[in-house]
């Protein structure tokens, strides 16, 4: 009995300690929580903080990167060799091009201030230019190939106007297309300006056939002569680049070369001598002046070229023949030997300027005898008749019908080639708004443990201050109750 209650009353002191150890700790927590109860409000007021102003920014700006896909890009250049300058992406021309997709809600100058250019390179490129420079490479130089177009709702250039000016476009952005529109109309207006401008895509075959079949049939084989050699120079010039290239249809440069080689020596030469030996021209007074001057202008030019030609000779003769048997050095060959060599005196670019002035001269007789006979031929001959009239122009559309067919296979071919193959174009990605998840959390970790260390600072400095007024206060109450106790003598 007496070993039950001994044990009845050891487990009531138990539970009377857990009892007060859980009050204990709980006041213990308590006066932790109310301790530091003003800092755990600050640091959650500091995140708030933080996070907000992060997502303001994050809102008041978004971007579009335009990536150059095309190898002349790493020397700074265009795919016409001229050279590179993203600043074109803010010219008067994309701006307005811009402003129309966007139905005019917005002007180009407006537009204008709110967009800011950077480049975006990857860390691939960094890595790159490092590795050049402990190379010691000083002649290195790197140009990006992806470009940032950003558009800020507050931009640099808004805030350096003032308050008043950040308001407003605070209020104007309400009124504005979104941002991802905005953007999108950007870089589709620049896109097709530079392929306008720096990327022959198929705009070269895009012929309006109207203008020549307004020409008097004379004039209009000199314009489809022209128009040809156009073409076939681009070809050669893609065929030298690249030719082995054959498009999904199996026709290459080479292909499309020979077509235009073939209209000019067979079609075109068949159109011309139908033309000369029937005298077809709708206005043979006019075509009879055209011709005789350009006989009187070739014959011009070959009576300047003989006169020069004359007198380079007159010049020659003048020489001294001794100058030539001295005018020789030593020199060494590929084998070390030596040999004498002889130098380049006066008289050899004399002779050089003869030659090229016979040639000119002989090229100018040629064409006016040419044209002159032209004149004599047509002045001969009577009007054509409208059967010949008919012909002629039967045969003028049969070439036209060739080159058309000849531009839409030529168009398709070059976009193949420049859409597989060498990749001269604009790749635009897709808008962001504002920043990605990952600098999102490292710009508020940033911004957090700033305003976190400015208020430890701040904290400390009342703290420290209002103890040191504290002790000051002290000190000056000791000092007057020792005065006020102290008896005069």
């Amino acid at each position: 009995m007496n070993t039950q209650l001994e044990h009845t009353e050891q487990k009531l002191i138990c539970n009377n300690k857990k009892i007060r150890n859980k009050k204990f700790r709980k006041r213990k927590n308590n006066s932790i929580i109310r301790k530091y109860k003003f800092f755990i409000i600050s640091a959650l007021i500091i995140v708030l903080v933080s996070l907000i102003s992060i997502l303001i920014l994050n809102l008041n700006s978004s971007y579009i990167v335009v990536a150059m896909r095309f190898s002349e890009i790493t020397q700074g250049n265009n795919p016409d060799n001229s050279p590179f300058d993203i600043y074109e992406l803010l010219s008067d021309d994309v701006l307005n091009s811009a402003c129309e997709k966007l139905d005019n809600k917005i002007d180009p100058e407006t537009l204008k201030s709110h967009i800011t250019l950077s480049s975006n390179s990857v860390v691939g490129s960094f890595n790159s230019i490092q590795q050049k420079v402990m190379d010691g490479n000083d002649d290195y130089y790197y140009f990006p190939n992806r470009y940032m177009i950003t558009y800020s709702v507050l931009s640099n250039r808004i805030k350096s106007e003032g308050i008043a000016s950040c308001w407003r476009a605070i209020y104007e952005s309400f009124t504005l297309p979104p941002k991802s529109e905005i953007l999108n109309a950007i870089a589709q207006a620049y896109s097709e300006q530079y392929q306008n401008d720096h990327i022959i895509y198929d705009h070269i075959f895009n012929m309006s056939w109207d203008k020549y079949q307004a020409l008097d049939h004379f004039n209009r084989i000199s314009e489809f002569k022209r128009l040809i050699e156009m073409f076939s120079r681009y070809e050669v010039e893609k065929y030298n680049e690249a030719p082995e290239y054959v498009s999904s249809s199996g026709v290459g440069f080479g292909d499309l070369n020979a077509e235009l080689n073939s209209i000019l020596n067979v079609d075109l030469e068949n159109y011309k001598s139908y033309v000369i030996q029937n005298g077809i021209t709708t206005d043979k007074q006019k075509l009879l002046e055209q011709l005789r001057y350009v006989s009187n202008y070739n014959a011009d030019i070959y009576a300047r070229k003989m006169s020069e030609y004359n007198v380079i000779l007159e010049g020659v003769d003048m020489y001294d023949p001794n100058i030539t048997r001295v005018a020789f050095i030593p020199s060494l060959d590929v084998d070390n030997e030596f040999y004498m060599n002889r130098t380049k005196i006066g008289i050899d670019y004399l002779v050089r300027n003869a030659d090229v002035a016979k040639m000119e001269a002989e090229e100018a007789n040629n064409t006016a005898q040419h044209y002159t006979y032209l004149e004599e031929q047509f002045a001969k001959l009577p009007m054509p008749e409208p059967e010949e009239f008919m012909a002629a122009d039967e045969i003028s559309n049969g070439i036209i019908g060739k080159l058309e067919a000849f531009c839409e296979k030529a168009k398709q071919v070059n976009k193949e080639y420049i859409d597989n193959v060498s990749y001269e174009n604009i790749e635009i990605s897709g808008v962001v708004n504002g920043k990605d998840y990952m600098s999102l959390v490292v710009s508020v970790g940033k911004r957090t443990i700033f305003l976190a260390m400015l208020f430890y600072s701040l904290s400390c400095l009342f703290y420290y201050g209002k103890k040191s007024i504290k002790r000051l206060k002290g000190y000056e109450k000791k000092v007057n109750g020792t005065s006020d106790n102290t008896e005069p003598v």
